[in-house]
């Protein structure tokens, strides 16, 4: 969360943000989330295929 972080030192005082500053940030915030949950998934379909669990052995035996 870094960049949210960074927008805050650039942009001072929530209170004194414009309506579009603060679209802004919650934009930043929605991309921050979007790329975690996609990190997440990745590494949730990694572990699965390296672990064989039963949802990937069944799409395996699908295919044979």
């Amino acid at each position: 969360m870094r960049a949210l972080a960074r927008f805050r030192d650039q942009h001072g005082d929530p209170e004194r943000w414009s309506a579009d500053e603060f679209d802004e940030y919650l934009q930043i915030g929605d991309q921050q989330i979007l790329a975690a949950e996609a990190a997440h998934l990745f590494i949730d379909t990694t572990l699965s295929a390296r672990h064989g669990t039963p949802a990937v052995a069944v799409q395996e035996e699908g295919i044979r």
